[in-house]
């Protein structure tokens, strides 16, 4: 909510054009992204994945919710139970997306 709340108040008083994503190597997956890029109909430019400017990626939305749902390689899975519910979920979002 706090990071709404935040882009709201940034947006009132500078307007912005997209959303950056910082921080996504930590345990918090940036699923407060999907709110704030909803709620104020902005795309999201870029994520961080690392600490400096260098570690600044394109965002790719399939990569990203990979990731919050714990499948593909940016889910980072690590139990054999989970990394083949991981591979089933994945090929459904797959036949999903075509």
């Amino acid at each position: 909510r706090m990071a709404l709340d935040s882009a709201k108040q940034w947006h009132k008083e500078v307007g912005l054009s997209g959303l950056v994503l910082t921080k996504l190597d930590g345990s918090a997956r940036g699923g407060s992204v999907v709110a704030v890029s909803r709620e104020l109909d902005l795309p999201v430019k870029l994520i961080g994945v690392g600490e400096g400017i260098e570690d600044l990626r394109d965002f790719d939305p399939e990569t990203f919710v990979d990731g919050l749902l714990g499948v593909g390689a940016a889910g980072n899975s690590k139990s054999s139970q989970s990394k083949s519910e991981g591979k089933a979920l994945a090929e459904r979002l797959s036949v999903m997306r075509k």
